[in-house]
C-alpha cells in the first residue's frame, strides 16, 4: 500500500495495528471516532504520523459535542467499510476552517492518546465554518488488492 501524502490515507500506525489485531492476536479497538483537522504544513500528511506526533494538521476542537464523534461503521462490502448511512455530525462553535478528518480510537477530544488509523483532506476542499454551522463527516476505508 502506497501512502498518498497530498490527500492522506492510512498511517503506518494503523497498517500495524490491523495487522497486529488480525495475525499476531493484537488488542483490538471496538469503537473509533472522527475528529476534524486543519491542515498546517505542505504536505500535511506523513506515513509515520500518530496522535502525538503530527506535524502537518492539527485538531479542531472548536464543536459542541463533548467528544470526538464515533465512527458507527455499517458491515464491510466489497472492500469498504464506511459510515455513510450514519455520518458523524459535528456543531461547530467557533470560526475555524476545517481542510479534513481522521480517525482515531480515542474519544478525547484534543487528546494525543490512541492510535491514529488514518488521516484525509475533504475530496470537496477547505470548509470556512462558523459558530451555529453544523458539518457531517462521512469516513470510508477501502482496501485493494495491488
Amino acid at each position: 500500500m502506497a501512502f498518498d501524502t497530498s490527500n492522506g490515507g492510512i498511517v503506518n500506525e494503523g497498517i500495524n495495528h490491523i495487522l497486529n489485531t488480525e495475525f499476531h492476536a493484537g488488542s483490538q479497538e471496538t469503537t473509533w471516532y472522527i475528529g476534524l483537522l486543519d491542515a498546517t504544513g505542505s504536505p500535511p500528511f506523513a506515513a509515520n504520523d500518530t496522535m502525538s506526533n503530527h506535524a502537518g494538521w492539527s485538531e479542531i476542537t472548536d464543536y459542541d459535542e463533548a467528544t470526538r464523534q464515533e465512527f458507527v461503521e455499517a458491515g464491510a462490502s466489497g472492500g469498504s467499510i464506511t459510515n455513510s448511512a450514519n455520518k458523524a455530525t459535528f456543531s461547530i462553535n467557533g470560526e475555524c476552517t476545517i481542510d479534513g478528518a481522521f480517525l482515531c480510537s480515542n474519544s478525547t477530544k484534543g487528546g494525543t492518546a490512541g492510535v491514529l488509523m488514518a488521516e484525509r483532506l475533504f475530496e470537496e476542499g477547505s470548509r470556512s465554518l462558523q459558530a451555529g454551522d453544523e458539518i457531517q463527516v462521512t469516513v470510508t476505508i477501502t482496501l485493494t488488492q495491488q
